[in-house]
């Protein structure tokens, strides 16, 4: 008898025991996922503070302000039309901006999209920009602003010897009832002023003008193309005025560029050129500075432009003898004012 208890007694502590540290073991695995979850709610909480905080200090210290400044001027003078409401900047973990919105064209007073522009920046690296673009078509023929080897190279004193104009044929073609952009060079570079006050006749608006700013002479492009008596190269645009107010939250734009307007243009240009040049780091910054030094140097030049208007007055152009190498672009029902 006395044996016979011990074993059954043996045998229920043993039981016991193994219960016990299964007891224990799940104890142990409640008590690491409950410090586990509490760790995550912790490092959430604290990663939400951090976001929120360099996002409102981004936003109160007028950096995201800056980094947008930065996107349009760059953008727009190297020839893009965007749109100027980018909505939010994304602030990621490491501080790099980024910025999406849309690029247009301007055809008569509609506003065509044509692409979206990606823009980023990080803490202490370059902005950096890439457009894709949206087509209809396979090929990407129509506006090309080649510039006259006389601007570089001088003479240009007489007009350019014209070849059969295929783009204004075309315009003939075209019925009354469509609007379409068109762009054209001069055979020399002049002050802007001149081509505005040529065009002032003209039902049209002057949506951007190329400017010469010593390209292949002062300023040495990483690429460039050549044509007969033309050169394809780099070069900075002339936009429409435009200008942001100084806390960021006000703007005035103007959607053309006129004779009336043309110095606010010129003199906003070369605001915009020179605070680009001095606070932004991008590609091609170096190449601009040199741009800037010969525009202060020598005085603002252009040699074409992109015009938009009532097809009937874009035909009147081959009547002004001064321009050439015409470029047709996109065409919209009518929609002129």
């Amino acid at each position: 008898m006395k044996d016979h208890d011990n074993d059954e007694s043996v045998g229920f502590t043993a039981d016991l025991m193994v219960q016990r540290k299964r007891r224990i073991k799940w104890r142990n695995r409640i008590r690491i996922s409950m410090r586990l979850i509490a760790i995550f709610f912790i490092v959430s909480f604290v990663f939400l503070i951090y976001s929120w905080g360099t996002y409102f200090y981004y936003e109160k210290s007028g950096k995201n302000f800056q980094f947008e400044r930065a996107v349009v001027t760059l953008t727009e003078l190297n020839g893009h039309k965007i749109d100027k409401e980018l909505g939010l900047v994304r602030l990621s973990p490491m501080l790099k901006q980024s910025v999406s919105t849309k690029v247009y064209r301007q055809i008569g007073e509609r506003r065509r999209i044509v692409g979206e522009l990606h823009a980023e920046q990080s803490l202490f690296g370059e902005l950096k920009y890439t457009v894709k673009g949206i087509s209809q078509y396979l090929d990407n023929s129509g506006l090309d602003l080649w510039m006259p080897m006389t601007v570089i190279y001088g003479g240009g004193d007489t007009d350019r010897k014209r070849e059969k104009e295929d783009k204004l044929e075309q315009l003939s073609h075209i019925e009354d009832g469509f609007v379409a952009e068109m762009s054209f060079t001069l055979n020399k570079a002049v002050p802007p002023q001149q081509l505005a006050e040529l065009l002032a006749d003209y039902n049209l608006w002057i949506t951007g003008m190329a400017m010469y700013s010593g390209e292949l002479q002062e300023v040495k492009v990483s690429n460039y193309s050549s044509a007969g008596d033309s050169i394809s190269a780099p070069h900075l645009t002339l936009r429409p005025f435009f200008s942001y107010s100084e806390d960021g939250l006000g703007r005035v734009e103007s959607l053309s560029i006129t004779s009336d307007d043309i110095d606010l243009a010129v003199e906003q240009m070369l605001k915009d050129l020179e605070w680009l040049t001095a606070h932004v780091t991008y590609n091609g910054v170096l190449e601009d500075q040199q741009r800037l030094a010969f525009i202060k140097k020598h005085g603002v030049q252009v040699y074409g432009a992109v015009v938009t208007g009532p097809v009937r007055e874009l035909e009147k152009l081959k009547d002004v003898p001064e321009l050439s190498n015409f470029g047709l672009g996109q065409i919209e029902v009518w929609n002129w004012h």
